[in-house]
């Protein structure tokens, strides 16, 4: 039997967000449950700019989510290994 750390929700419930460095040329991309966009909604997180890059989404399935990274021609675009879209 298999245990996950987190609870996942219903596939059609799951949201995800793409963290993207124009800058650096990547992205990530998250679960929303994940750690990281929580933490980055104080600060200009989610839909805004926080110091180093730009949050987008909520995107309503992970092949959108990616898809929105990828538009962005960037060389380097992963999944975040904590919550693992």
């Amino acid at each position: 039997m298999s245990i996950s750390r987190w609870s996942d929700p219903a596939p059609e419930a799951q949201e995800y967000y793409v963290y993207i460095r124009k800058s650096d040329e990547w992205a990530l991309v998250h679960r929303a449950g994940c750690r990281f966009p929580r933490h980055m909604n104080g600060a200009g997180g989610i839909n805004g700019r926080s110091n180093t890059g730009t949050w987008t989404g909520p995107f309503a399935c992970r092949e959108d989510a990616f898809g929105q990274a990828e538009a962005h021609g960037l060389s380097a675009i992963r999944g975040c290994t904590y919550c693992k879209p």
